[in-house]
């Protein structure tokens, strides 16, 4: 997402997340947290590696998370199929990561 601030890698922090498990795969929910003074993280619910979903996850906002946790893919380690919809999404990813192209001029 064009949006998203910077960050050093080697110094995760709590958030909200959304990421891919597999490439093309379907965005699923993953949350690092503080819990007894040390960083934790789950992806889906599942107990996942920090740095992994620090690495490789988009901040999302709650809303958005809300969504994912709710209805979680059925195999997310499977890559989704390309139709019609899916280049559409692709397409529109491409622009908000391409933003080159839609910066104004100054």
């Amino acid at each position: 997402m064009r949006d998203q601030p910077s960050r050093r890698i080697d110094q995760p922090e709590p958030g909200l997340f959304r990421m891919r498990l597999v490439k093309n795969g379907p965005f699923v929910a993953a949350r690092i947290e503080r819990k007894l003074g040390h960083l934790v993280a789950t992806v889906n619910g599942v107990p996942a590696d920090v740095d992994t979903v620090w690495t490789s996850g988009d901040f999302i906002d709650e809303t958005m998370w809300n969504i994912l946790a709710a209805e979680p893919p059925a195999d997310p380690h499977r890559p989704l199929p390309i139709s019609k919809r899916g280049i559409a999404d692709r397409m529109r990813e491409q622009d908000e990561r391409d933003w080159w192209h839609t910066r104004p001029i100054a």
